[in-house]
């Protein structure tokens, strides 16, 4: 319920908004995403979105959509990004991300990433950790403890690392 409600009041904000001023630039991407479950499997998928540039380039926000494939299975993730645009060049930005991401493996999200530009046309790659607390719980009733301390961190909590990289073209 909270992030329904968290979304409701971004989408809220985004609408009463001032328009854009012509110092701020919005940017696009679509491209490929290769990342890792909780459970260590690999998925590829679709990845896009688009980022509009804040305080001089400084500062970019914007959204970003995951649709993933595994065996027939087709699901999504989504939510809001933040970026700190931390070497800003005309042919080239470095930076920093961050976000929260709804759906398929929702979890918060870290990362940095590069755009290469040749005019209104880009490269950008990003590599990100969603990261996700897996509360403790009790193995015995359906796991052996050899599985259980193997694969599941004999059924303590502990954090897991979600690792994913995206390649995408870019358009200004």
């Amino acid at each position: 319920m909270k992030p329904l409600w968290m979304a409701a009041i971004l989408m809220v904000a985004i609408s009463v908004a001032p328009p854009y001023a012509s110092a701020q630039h919005a940017n696009g991407f679509l491209g490929g995403s290769f990342l890792t479950t909780v459970n260590d499997e690999q998925i590829s998928g679709l990845a896009g979105g688009g980022v509009v540039d804040l305080a001089g380039s400084r500062i970019s926000v914007g959204g970003q959509v995951d649709v993933l494939f595994k065996d027939g299975y087709v699901g999504g993730r989504g939510g809001p990004i933040a970026q700190w645009n931390f070497l800003r060049h005309r042919r080239l930005r470095l930076f920093a991300i961050g976000g929260m991401a709804w759906g398929v493996e929702a979890s918060p999200t870290l990362g940095a990433g590069a755009e290469l530009w040749s005019g209104p046309v880009g490269l950008r790659a990003t590599v990100q950790d969603n990261i996700t607390r897996i509360q403790a719980f009790d193995c015995a009733p359906a796991i052996a403890q050899s599985l259980c301390d193997a694969y599941f961190h004999g059924g303590q909590p502990y954090t897991a690392h979600k690792p994913s990289f995206q390649l995408a073209i870019a358009w200004r």
